[in-house]
């Protein structure tokens, strides 16, 4: 059984992503949060640090259900050309086992 997938993520806005319309950033972010429902995808934590980070302007972690998403949800956000509007450090991971 495959296990899940953990990952963290610190994003921002790039130059492009500013050039959009408050409506247009929130209709790509709907786009993005259907894609992330329909593959199972669950957010564990967002948290706004633009009050206290001059580089991101938030950061998350989110559950996947294995790699196989990871890798479909980066396609997604691809054909959204996503990457063009944002920017994101990530850092993949799986529950540590206690012993």
């Amino acid at each position: 059984m495959a296990k899940p997938i953990y990952k963290l993520f610190m994003a921002r806005y790039n130059e492009a992503g500013y050039q959009l319309s408050q409506a247009e950033r929130d209709k790509m972010l709907a786009k993005r949060n259907e894609i992330a429902d329909r593959l199972g995808i669950k957010t564990i934590l967002v948290c706004d640090s633009s009050w206290v980070s001059e580089q991101y302007l938030l950061w998350g972690v989110e559950e996947y259900p294995d790699m196989d998403v990871v890798y479909e949800f980066h396609a997604e956000l691809n054909k959204l050309d996503w990457f063009r509007y944002f920017e994101a450090t990530t850092l993949l991971g799986t529950r540590m086992e206690e012993e």
